[in-house]
């Protein structure tokens, strides 16, 4: 019994160091693990040169995408409106230009 019981703690111990290189191979270079949390350290770049290159679908209510940064991303802001920069906006507090005025015309006029 004392016999069977090491044979199987040698097994496990094999077993264990056998694994660890393929988890590491998974997590810097390898293949992504879906539902695992992935840490590369490198960029990682998905192409499709058939289309979108990544959907994201999340449930009713949920934001599909959460980071870890306030800092803008190139390409990927809401900066523009229509061809509109957003700092063409007038803000809460602000005051347009023209806001005395109805049509062109000075609204003491009226």
């Amino acid at each position: 019994m004392k016999k069977r019981s090491t044979i199987i703690a040698v097994a496990a111990v094999a077993c264990a160091f056998a694994a660890v290189p393929t988890v590491a191979s998974a997590s810097n270079g390898g293949s992504w693990i879906l539902g695992r949390s992935n840490t590369e350290s490198a960029t990682t770049t998905v192409t499709n040169s058939g289309g979108t290159p990544l959907t994201l679908n999340s449930k009713s209510g949920t934001a599909p995408l959460a980071v870890n940064s306030g800092t803008k991303v190139t390409n990927l802001n809401a900066d523009k409106l229509d061809g509109v920069s957003s700092e063409s906006f007038l803000r809460t507090t602000g005051k347009a230009a023209d806001s005395d005025k109805v049509d062109g015309y000075h609204a003491s006029s009226f």
